[in-house]
């Protein structure tokens, strides 16, 4: 890159609904990164949410109330990927940002240098870039100062590790990693018609066509930043875990038995790994003791955490997530305690929480 070059604008989309403090530091971060703009769609708006949240320059709020959803798709659909995934080709197909970043709220970018920068190196045949995921876990017995503390495991391929790390729960994990190991993707404006989760498509594209297609998934891997994580907090406490994996089972089906069979891949419409985890999580309403015995899927032993860093399996992402997100309000007291965030799980999805005997 020269230093004539003019750098790329870039802006960040999510939906969202999780307690206003992880908000509040998803965008902090992305505009420290240099966003132009972070706009974040309110999947369950709350007063809260958007008087704070509208106090930070660079923010855009999309309430997503009925009238919304009217607007944009006749009706709002139950699943909670479909939102995501209209939201996300909506807000690019308008975007007039040189690049476009869509991901969770719970998902944080980590450049070695300025994303821009990147960007502008970029050839123009490259429409989109991927960043690989970094997933948080907590090592056991060690305190938790904040909601953002814990150590980083990365996508492993070599099976007989995965499986002397998490023993029989080894299967509930995809590569390793308890949640996607697809990553998210950057892309050029203009150059697609429709955005998924992971990666975009072109008029026409399944995501099933897309990943039987070896020219795509050869795409794919190219497309990987090689030294920028994307920190996964999935789950950022143990009962925003065990919550999240409840209320992807609950979106799609009422009937939990469903997910006693076979083909519970096509009910939930999931990778195989991560239905079991869900179905176990499903499963266990009435006995909830068994929620202690999937733990060790994030909360490590020194022991396991050895076998990783053996297997070059863990990661550092630079973070200072809290500091930045108090520094972007400095007159807004944040509470970033475990405590207070599953407090607020409890508020919100109290009566879903009890009913599965999430916590004792």
């Amino acid at each position: 890159m020269s230093s004539s070059t003019t750098l790329p604008s870039w802006s960040v989309h999510a939906t969202v609904a999780e307690p206003v403090e992880l908000l509040v530091a998803f965008a902090a971060h992305y505009l420290a990164l240099g966003a132009t703009e972070v706009n974040l769609f309110l999947d369950d708006p709350t007063e809260e949410a958007i008087d704070i949240l509208g106090k930070m320059d660079g923010v855009r709020l999309m309430i997503c109330d009925a009238a919304y959803w009217e607007a944009i798709n006749g009706e709002r659909p139950a699943s909670h990927v479909l939102r995501q995934k209209i939201n996300a080709t909506y807000a690019y197909l308008s975007s007039d940002h040189d690049w476009f970043l869509f991901c969770d709220a719970d998902e944080f970018l980590c450049p070695p240098r300025p994303l821009a920068e990147f960007l502008a190196d970029c050839p123009m045949w490259q429409d989109f870039r991927r960043f690989e995921v970094a997933e948080r876990f907590f090592p056991l017995g060690k305190p938790v100062p904040t909601i953002f503390d814990g150590l980083f495991r990365t996508q492993m391929t070599d099976a007989a590790v995965v499986e002397s790390v998490y023993g029989d729960y080894a299967s509930m994990m995809t590569e390793g990693l308890t949640a996607h190991v697809w990553g998210k993707s950057i892309m050029r404006r203009g150059r697609f018609d429709k955005v998924n989760i992971h990666f975009p498509l072109v008029a026409g594209e399944t995501m099933t066509k897309a990943m039987k297609d070896r020219n795509h998934m050869q795409m794919l891997r190219y497309s990987a930043v090689p030294g920028t994580w994307l920190a996964h907090f999935d789950g950022v406490t143990p009962l925003h875990w065990l919550l999240k994996l409840l209320l992807k089972v609950t979106s799609v089906t009422s009937d939990v038995e469903l997910l006693s069979k076979q083909d519970a891949q096509a009910v939930a419409g999931r990778s195989l790994p991560r239905n079991r985890l869900m179905r176990y999580v499903a499963m266990s309403r009435d006995a909830p003791e068994r929620y202690a015995d999937i733990r060790p899927l994030i909360e490590l032993s020194q022991a396991s955490i050895a076998l990783l860093a053996d297997a070059d399996g863990l990661a550092a992402p630079d973070l200072k997530i809290a500091a930045v997100a108090q520094a972007a309000l400095p007159g807004v007291p944040l509470d970033f305690s475990r405590a207070t965030f599953d407090a607020k799980l409890i508020a919100r999805h109290g009566e879903l929480i009890e009913r599965y005997g999430l916590i004792s």
